[in-house]
Protein backbone atom coordinates (compact mmCIF):
# COMPACT_ATOMS: atom_id res chain seq x y z
CA UNK A 1 0.00 0.00 0.00
CA UNK A 2 1.31 3.65 -0.30
CA UNK A 3 0.51 6.90 -2.34
CA UNK A 4 0.78 6.39 -6.09
CA UNK A 5 4.44 6.45 -7.77
CA UNK A 6 6.04 5.13 -4.53
CA UNK A 7 7.36 2.09 -6.55
CA UNK A 8 5.20 -0.30 -5.35
CA UNK A 9 4.62 -1.96 -8.77
CA UNK A 10 8.43 -1.99 -8.75
CA UNK A 11 9.33 -3.78 -5.84
CA UNK A 12 7.07 -6.40 -6.70
CA UNK A 13 8.29 -6.96 -10.06
CA UNK A 14 12.02 -6.79 -9.00
CA UNK A 15 10.61 -9.33 -6.42
CA UNK A 16 8.29 -11.80 -8.28
CA UNK A 17 10.32 -11.29 -11.94
CA UNK A 18 13.66 -10.36 -10.64
CA UNK A 19 13.62 -7.06 -13.24
CA UNK A 20 13.20 -3.77 -12.81
CA UNK A 21 12.19 -0.72 -15.67
CA UNK A 22 12.55 2.88 -15.65
CA UNK A 23 9.39 3.37 -17.23
CA UNK A 24 6.60 4.41 -14.30
CA UNK A 25 3.49 2.70 -15.45
CA UNK A 26 0.21 3.23 -13.05
CA UNK A 27 -1.50 -0.14 -12.00
CA UNK A 28 -5.39 0.26 -12.65
CA UNK A 29 -7.10 -1.22 -9.33
CA UNK A 30 -5.54 -4.53 -8.38
CA UNK A 31 -3.08 -6.46 -10.26
CA UNK A 32 -2.06 -10.05 -8.37
CA UNK A 33 1.13 -11.54 -8.55
CA UNK A 34 2.45 -15.14 -6.94
CA UNK A 35 6.02 -16.27 -5.83
CA UNK A 36 6.77 -19.53 -3.76
CA UNK A 37 8.98 -19.01 -1.22
CA UNK A 38 10.72 -20.55 1.76
CA UNK A 39 10.40 -19.21 5.31
CA UNK A 40 11.77 -20.11 8.39
CA UNK A 41 13.52 -21.93 10.25
CA UNK A 42 10.11 -21.64 12.18
CA UNK A 43 10.04 -23.95 15.27
CA UNK A 44 13.17 -25.76 13.45
CA UNK A 45 11.05 -26.15 10.62
CA UNK A 46 11.43 -24.66 7.37
CA UNK A 47 8.23 -23.89 5.53
CA UNK A 48 7.56 -23.79 1.45
CA UNK A 49 4.64 -20.76 0.60
CA UNK A 50 3.17 -19.67 -2.16
CA UNK A 51 2.81 -15.54 -1.81
CA UNK A 52 -0.18 -13.94 -3.49
CA UNK A 53 0.64 -10.37 -3.62
CA UNK A 54 -1.80 -7.66 -4.63
CA UNK A 55 -0.15 -4.72 -6.15
CA UNK A 56 -2.86 -1.95 -5.34
CA UNK A 57 -3.73 1.05 -6.79
CA UNK A 58 -2.56 4.18 -4.85
CA UNK A 59 -5.10 6.71 -5.04
CA UNK A 60 -6.63 7.75 -1.96
CA UNK A 61 -10.68 7.59 -3.82
CA UNK A 62 -9.71 3.68 -4.62
CA UNK A 63 -8.43 3.42 -0.84
CA UNK A 64 -11.57 5.09 0.84
CA UNK A 65 -13.97 3.16 -1.73
CA UNK A 66 -12.49 -0.38 -1.76
CA UNK A 67 -9.79 -0.32 0.59
CA UNK A 68 -11.64 -2.79 3.00
CA UNK A 69 -12.69 -4.94 0.87
CA UNK A 70 -9.26 -5.61 -0.35
CA UNK A 71 -7.98 -5.62 3.83
CA UNK A 72 -10.54 -8.29 5.02
CA UNK A 73 -8.04 -11.62 4.49
CA UNK A 74 -5.02 -10.05 4.18
CA UNK A 75 -1.99 -11.93 6.10
CA UNK A 76 0.85 -8.61 5.81
CA UNK A 77 0.87 -5.46 4.77
CA UNK A 78 3.98 -3.77 2.88
CA UNK A 79 3.41 0.03 3.13
CA UNK A 80 5.83 2.24 1.07
CA UNK A 81 7.09 5.30 0.59
CA UNK A 82 9.32 7.70 -1.39
CA UNK A 83 12.07 8.46 0.58
CA UNK A 84 12.60 11.55 -2.41
CA UNK A 85 9.41 12.48 -1.78
CA UNK A 86 8.35 13.81 2.17
CA UNK A 87 3.96 13.74 1.35
CA UNK A 88 4.50 9.96 0.64
CA UNK A 89 5.61 9.50 4.04
CA UNK A 90 2.95 11.85 5.34
CA UNK A 91 0.00 9.70 3.38
CA UNK A 92 1.33 6.40 5.42
CA UNK A 93 -0.77 7.80 8.28
CA UNK A 94 -3.61 7.06 7.00
CA UNK A 95 -3.05 4.36 4.96
CA UNK A 96 -1.76 2.32 8.00
CA UNK A 97 -4.60 3.70 10.42
CA UNK A 98 -6.64 1.59 7.70
CA UNK A 99 -4.94 -1.34 7.70
CA UNK A 100 -5.12 -1.25 11.70
CA UNK A 101 -9.16 -0.39 11.45
CA UNK A 102 -9.58 -3.10 8.86
CA UNK A 103 -7.26 -6.14 10.32
CA UNK A 104 -4.54 -7.10 12.89
CA UNK A 105 -1.75 -8.12 10.36
CA UNK A 106 2.18 -7.82 10.64
CA UNK A 107 2.99 -4.49 8.22
CA UNK A 108 6.36 -3.26 7.65
CA UNK A 109 7.22 0.15 6.60
CA UNK A 110 9.42 0.42 3.32
CA UNK A 111 11.37 3.63 2.49
CA UNK A 112 11.83 3.01 -1.01
CA UNK A 113 13.92 5.00 -3.71
CA UNK A 114 16.82 4.49 -1.01
CA UNK A 115 19.07 4.50 -3.87
CA UNK A 116 18.45 8.09 -4.65
CA UNK A 117 20.83 9.51 -2.27
CA UNK A 118 21.32 12.68 -3.86
CA UNK A 119 17.68 13.37 -3.57
CA UNK A 120 16.46 11.84 -0.05
CA UNK A 121 13.81 14.42 1.79
CA UNK A 122 13.35 11.89 4.57
CA UNK A 123 15.09 11.21 7.58
CA UNK A 124 15.49 8.02 10.08
CA UNK A 125 14.50 9.82 12.93
CA UNK A 126 10.87 10.69 10.65
CA UNK A 127 10.25 7.29 9.47
CA UNK A 128 11.30 5.74 13.06
CA UNK A 129 8.26 7.95 14.87
CA UNK A 130 5.96 7.24 12.13
CA UNK A 131 6.79 3.25 12.73
CA UNK A 132 6.58 3.80 16.54
CA UNK A 133 3.21 5.42 16.20
CA UNK A 134 1.58 2.61 14.07
CA UNK A 135 3.82 -0.23 16.39
CA UNK A 136 5.51 -1.42 12.76
CA UNK A 137 8.75 -1.82 11.22
CA UNK A 138 10.62 -0.07 8.68
CA UNK A 139 13.12 -1.28 5.61
CA UNK A 140 15.15 0.67 3.68
CA UNK A 141 14.65 -0.28 0.05
CA UNK A 142 15.59 -0.03 -3.86
CA UNK A 143 13.29 -1.30 -6.33
CA UNK A 144 16.27 -0.62 -9.34
CA UNK A 145 18.90 -1.90 -7.40
CA UNK A 146 17.16 -4.72 -5.46
CA UNK A 147 18.52 -3.81 -2.12
CA UNK A 148 16.57 -5.30 0.50
CA UNK A 149 13.41 -6.31 -1.50
CA UNK A 150 13.54 -10.43 -0.77
CA UNK A 151 14.30 -9.39 3.00
CA UNK A 152 11.26 -7.17 2.71
CA UNK A 153 8.70 -9.97 1.26
CA UNK A 154 10.55 -13.10 3.34
CA UNK A 155 9.76 -10.83 6.91
CA UNK A 156 6.59 -10.06 5.96
CA UNK A 157 5.47 -13.72 5.34
CA UNK A 158 7.54 -14.95 8.23
CA UNK A 159 5.33 -12.56 10.25
CA UNK A 160 2.05 -14.00 8.62
CA UNK A 161 3.42 -17.66 8.79
CA UNK A 162 4.10 -16.93 12.59
CA UNK A 163 0.63 -15.48 13.06
CA UNK A 164 -1.24 -18.09 11.19
CA UNK A 165 0.84 -20.94 13.02
CA UNK A 166 -0.32 -19.19 16.57
CA UNK A 167 -3.67 -18.97 15.77
CA UNK A 168 -4.03 -22.52 13.91
CA UNK A 169 -5.87 -20.57 11.60
CA UNK A 170 -6.94 -22.27 8.44
CA UNK A 171 -4.92 -21.80 5.22
CA UNK A 172 -6.85 -20.09 2.16
CA UNK A 173 -6.06 -22.50 -0.87
CA UNK A 174 -4.50 -25.96 -1.34
CA UNK A 175 -3.13 -27.12 2.14
CA UNK A 176 0.59 -28.01 1.29
CA UNK A 177 1.00 -24.03 0.50
CA UNK A 178 1.63 -23.50 4.62
CA UNK A 179 3.65 -27.14 4.85
CA UNK A 180 6.48 -27.84 6.11
CA UNK A 181 9.19 -27.94 3.44
CA UNK A 182 10.68 -31.19 4.22
CA UNK A 183 7.23 -32.72 4.92
CA UNK A 184 6.92 -32.12 0.53
CA UNK A 185 6.33 -34.89 -1.27
CA UNK A 186 7.65 -35.01 -4.85
CA UNK A 187 6.54 -37.29 -7.39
Amino acid sequence: MGDEGVGKTSLVRRFVLSEFSERYVRTVGVVIHKRIVYLGPIGGRTYEATLTIWDLIGREEFASQYGNAYLANVAGVLAVCDVTRRETLEGLDSWLQRVRASARVPAIVLANKIDATDRIRVSHGELADLCKRHGVSFLETSARTGQNVGVAFSRLGEAALRNALAARLPVVGAPEELAPAADRRTG
